[in-house]
């Protein structure tokens, strides 16, 4: 687990928690996650304008970061079931925002199609970009 650290975030308005993931030690394989990067364990609602102040790149990246890192996000992610673009496989995905969700197996990102029910959980089908 990695120290947890503080700072504020100008998107957000608040306070945020980070975490610095690990930096490699040797040269790895292609299959190593990235190191030394910055990952905001209270990505969400918030994310959704231009840059992510913390990272400088858009929101979508630190959902895929937080997504793959292991670390608790702040609240739970929504999950939906869907097969997966990538590797076929029926699987969970954490959605990252309304278009977009991380499969669990392969961790690739896929377009989702997501449709809200009565009872609030969602029908999700992957779509391939056109």
């Amino acid at each position: 687990m990695n120290k947890h650290n503080m700072t504020y975030c100008t998107q957000c308005e608040k306070d945020v928690r980070f975490v610095i993931t690990p930096a490699h030690e040797h040269h790895g394989h292609a299959n190593l996650p990235d190191g030394n990067q910055v990952v905001c364990l209270d990505f969400g609602r918030g994310c959704d304008g231009g840059l992510c102040p913390l990272s400088g790149l858009p929101p979508m990246v630190m959902g895929v970061r937080l997504a793959r890192s292991g670390e608790d996000k702040a609240e739970p992610w929504n999950l939906v079931h869907a097969v997966c673009e990538e590797c076929s496989f029926p699987t969970e995905f954490k959605v990252l925002d309304d278009q977009t969700g991380l499969c669990s197996v392969c961790g690739s990102v896929n377009r989702l199609a997501l449709l809200k029910l009565d009872d609030g959980s969602y029908v999700a089908a992957t779509r391939k970009e056109p």
